[in-house]
Parts: C-alpha cells; structure tokens; sequence
C-alpha cells in the first residue's frame, strides 16, 4: 500500500505540474489564452464589438475564481509535497493530501469549464466550430522548451 501511494503522490507532485494545472484541466481554450484580444482569431471570426465585449466581461467576472481555485491548486500540491519529504511518510496524511489535490484540480476544472461555457454561449454554431478547429491546431503544434530553472528553484526540489 505503501508504494502505492507513494506512485500516485509522485505522480500528482511531479506529473501535474508539468501539464500545467492551468492547461490542462480547464478545457482547449487555455491552449489560445485571451483568443478574443488576438486580432487575427478576431478577424477570421468575425467576432462583433458587442460579441467582443461580452467575452470580456465574462473573463473579468469569473476570472477570480479560476484564479482562486489555482491558487488552491497551488497549495494543496505544495503541502503534499512537503509530505513527500518527510523521513517517514504517513500513509494516512498521504491519503488525505491526496483527496485535498483531487478536489483542487476538479474545482480548477470546473472554474475554466464553467468561464469557457459562458464565453462560447456568445458566439455563433459557425464561429465556434471555426475557434475550436484553431485550437485543435494550436494545441497540436509541439510546445517549447521549458527554461532551465532558477538555481533557488532547482534548490527547493533537489531536498533529499
């Protein structure tokens, strides 16, 4: 039981934020972050000053609570993590930070989903055929390289 939990707290500490909590869970339109501001998506749209504004509003009224929720996120895999390098794990504890990062990914997941519902509601059948065939193509291009990390990053993972 032991190595299992210890599989799934690695692979939550480790996997997840390689994806990108912020990619990954909230649905496509996070691989096109702020798609309405990008003229040329804009343009092939035809998205009106009115669609436009909408979208805007409904980014800045429920941005919050992705962000909340991400924040959460952050904080839930940072105490799991600290778990993760104690000299004795508590299987317990383990099970409990394990729940807690389920949860903050879910609640993540329905935040994006829930503003990307909200935000295609203002747009046309045509024109969100049209936005999710871009993002299918953004999202299949490869990605870039992460950067080397800070040394005083590199420092907070190499603790063992």
């Amino acid at each position: 039981m032991q190595k299992t939990i210890s599989a799934w707290a690695i692979f939550l500490v480790f996997l997840v934020p390689v994806t990108g909590a912020a990619e990954a869970p909230g649905g496509e339109l996070n691989f096109l972050p702020r798609w309405w501001e990008k003229t040329v998506v804009v343009k092939k749209l035809g998205l009106s000053e009115r669609q436009a504004s909408r979208i805007r509003e409904i980014h800045h009224e429920l941005r919050g609570s992705v962000t909340r929720c991400g924040e959460e996120l952050t904080r839930q895999m940072l105490d799991l993590e600290n778990l993760l390098v104690q000299s004795r794990i508590d299987e317990d504890r383990a099970n409990r930070r394990i729940e807690a990062v389920q949860n903050a990914i879910s609640l993540l997941a329905a935040a994006e989903i829930a503003m990307t519902v909200r935000m295609m509601e203002e747009l046309s059948l045509e024109q969100r055929r049209y936005l999710l065939s871009v993002l299918h193509r953004v999202k299949a291009k490869p990605h870039k390289k992460a950067k080397p990390r800070k040394k005083e990053e590199a420092r907070r993972y190499n603790r063992f």
